[in-house]
């Protein structure tokens, strides 16, 4: 018997094997990216001198959506000047901000450090706030999109 056949075989299944890897990679990428349905250009005009409240985050892995019971009590505020005003549950803070088409960056400035309490957001909230990356606004929400994860904070206008 010929080594032909047997190598053949073997051939077509490293090939098979190797799309099968390629492709599996191709389906795992998390976009950082806002959706097209998401995105219109964002300046400084639509987010200013509004009260932002955080009333849910959507996760992408695995797929959740985690709702704020006290939106008020997370509450974000974009001055014209670049700079922000938070309020993380019992926190406050400041720092400075830049949009460029739908790239934000967020840097953070002084921020006090209290204990909210063991129910208390805070913590994530702040964590969050330094992943995020993109802005979008969908459906009159302000939708902040986190670095990498392709997680969204979504905020209501107080």
């Amino acid at each position: 018997m010929s080594q032909w056949p047997k190598l053949s075989y073997s051939i077509i299944i490293l090939c098979l094997l190797a799309a099968v890897i390629s492709f599996s990679g191709c389906t795992d990428k998390v976009e950082d990216e806002p959706n097209q349905s998401e995105v219109q250009n964002i300046g400084k005009e639509d987010i200013v001198d509004k009260e932002w409240q955080w009333s849910q985050t959507i996760e992408v892995n695995p797929e959740s959506q985690t709702d704020v019971t006290d939106p008020g009590k997370y509450t974000l505020i974009f001055s014209d000047d670049g700079t922000y005003s938070i309020k993380a549950d019992c926190n406050s803070g400041s720092g400075s901000y830049t949009i460029e088409e739908n790239r934000i960056s967020i840097d953070p400035g002084p921020m006090t450090l209290a204990y909210c309490g063991e129910d208390s957001l805070d913590s994530k909230f702040l964590a969050y706030m330094g992943n995020v990356n993109f802005i979008a606004i969908k459906n009159d929400q302000l939708v902040l999109h986190l670095s990498e994860s392709g997680d969204r904070m979504v905020f209501i206008e107080g």
